[in-house]
């Protein structure tokens, strides 16, 4: 197997250095680095040693000092705070830059409408007003799910610092020792995806405290220099669509009680008809889906249902995906989700505010909770204790669906229903104006879910771009009428 620069790797004859993450024997060694090539077999018996040997890096820095561990790949410290008092010769703001905990709701998030004052302009300086402004306005731009994705990565970030005795050089970050934690994680065998988040989380902490670790087009220079790294010429895992014959399927299975199943027939329906982000379904409110509130202007009828989302995953504007009535009861999305939230009571609560001004609508509701939530052993729980789903678990929704209806679920997962929604779309001849509006986008990203075999040929009746105005409220419904639900 070809090294760096196309050399063949060899057996190198020297012993490894203390800090050499493994010892490994009769395995190719890539000459002038402390890394090897080996087969996947062997790597699975690196990694954990690896793993343990990091650990223990990381206690002896601290002293010895017990701490907690998250599950993840790459060990990671549980809570930066043990950190405190290793960083007390820092100045205040690196102090706050390594240790600031992003996934907290921010005194601006429950605000509700209420004004922000400042209590006295005497004892205000320049310092309080910016860490007021890097701790209470800045997360706000990123939903919650993402916020806890990018603190989770920095956690790693800071404990590979600790292992390497780099601690007090996490922020400002430097290259050197940035560039080394990308390889840090190539060598934990994490996906070239994975690693692009965590690097994005890297860069972000440092810009959103004044500093800039890459120049522009630097990232996109480093993301290519991952991807074909690690993936090269292997075949990647095919994603399969959700089209209309699986999701007449999934709602034709006998429920008999089971809230969990009945909630992921739903979670499949509204995830492929509305073309679904995974953080859409797993963010959504019971506040959000509102049924029977827009009319046809000709017959005077309800259309359907709605569910109110951020128009993208950083934007605080609110746009809604359409639901309409179908044709027959039992395959209806609309009337499937109120049988459900009936069953699961799941109901708007009095005082909910959430989209009373365009404040409120980007914070989750307190109130309401979640619209998808976890059931304790198959019941619902408590109003003030239900929580809501992980990734992981709006994914297994969909395999368990596959599963039932004796389908292979082998290349599906949660990205399924989003692009099986507008695939379906396409090939039913919705405009792509209108395919964009249904998913959020605002660019050409939409094009990467699409099928290249769908048909490009639009329906008639239905306009190309958004009317001058906006969408009528029936051309808006015709996205999901197309699922022949």
């Amino acid at each position: 197997m070809a090294g760096r620069g196309g050399a063949a790797a060899t057996v190198d004859p020297q012993p490894q250095r203390a800090m050499s993450y493994a010892t490994v024997t009769a395995t190719a060694r890539i000459p002038g680095t402390m890394f090897a090539i080996t087969h996947a077999s062997k790597a699975a018996e690196v990694l954990q040693a690896n793993q343990q040997q990091l650990k223990t890096k990381v206690s002896v820095a601290l002293g010895g000092v017990p701490v907690q561990w998250s599950d993840a790949r790459s060990p990671c410290l549980k809570d930066l705070r043990v950190l405190t008092s290793h960083l007390q010769n820092l100045e205040i703001t690196r102090r706050e830059a390594i240790l600031f905990d992003q996934t907290q709701t921010t005194a601006l998030e429950g605000r509700q409408g209420a004004q922000l004052v400042l209590m006295s302009s005497y004892e205000a300086d320049v310092a309080s007003l910016a860490a007021f402004f890097t701790g209470h306005v800045l997360p706000v731009r990123l939903k919650a799910e993402s916020r806890s994705e990018y603190h989770r990565a920095w956690r790693s970030f800071v404990t590979y610092c600790v292992a390497f005795n780099e601690l007090p050089n996490a922020f400002p970050t430097t290259v050197p020792l940035f560039q080394g934690y990308i390889a840090h994680l190539m060598m934990y065998q994490y996906a070239p995806a994975t690693i692009i988040k965590h690097i994005s989380a890297v860069i972000a902490r440092n810009r959103d405290y004044g500093h800039i670790l890459l120049q522009r087009g630097e990232l996109t220079r480093y993301c290519e220099s991952i991807k074909k790294s690690l993936i090269g010429g292997v075949a990647q895992r095919t994603r399969f669509r959700l089209f209309p014959e699986h999701l007449q399927k999934f709602a034709q299975l006998q429920c008999h009680g089971d809230l969990v199943l009945e909630r992921n027939v739903c979670i499949a329906m509204v995830g492929t008809v509305g073309a679904c982000r995974k953080s859409e379904i797993m963010g959504a409110d019971v506040c959000d889906w509102v049924e029977g509130r827009d009319y046809d202007s000709r017959r005077g009828q309800p259309l359907g249902a709605s569910l109110n989302i951020r128009a993208q995953k950083n934007s605080l504007v609110p746009k809604s995906k359409k639901f309409a009535y179908g044709g027959a009861p039992e395959t209806c999305v609309v009337l499937k989700m109120r049988m459900y939230m009936e069953r699961a009571a799941l109901r708007v609560q009095p005082g909910c505010q959430k989209w009373a001004s365009p404040q409120g609508a980007g914070v989750k509701c307190r109130l309401c909770g979640p619209l998808f939530p976890s059931f304790p052993f198959g019941k619902p729980a408590a109003l003030g204790a239900r929580q809501g789903l992980s990734k992981h678990t709006v994914g297994a929704a969909v395999t368990d669906l596959l599963e039932r209806i004796q389908a292979d679920h082998k290349h599906y997962t949660s990205k399924s229903m989003r692009q099986g929604g507008l695939s379906t779309a396409k090939r039913a001849g919705i405009p792509k104006a209108l395919r964009m509006a249904q998913s959020g986008h605002r660019s050409q990203a939409h094009k990467i879910y699409e099928s290249d075999s769908s048909s490009g040929d639009e329906a008639p009746g239905v306009p190309r771009a958004a009317p001058q105005g906006g969408w009528k409220l029936e051309d808006l419904y015709q996205f999901s009428r197309q699922f022949g639900l």
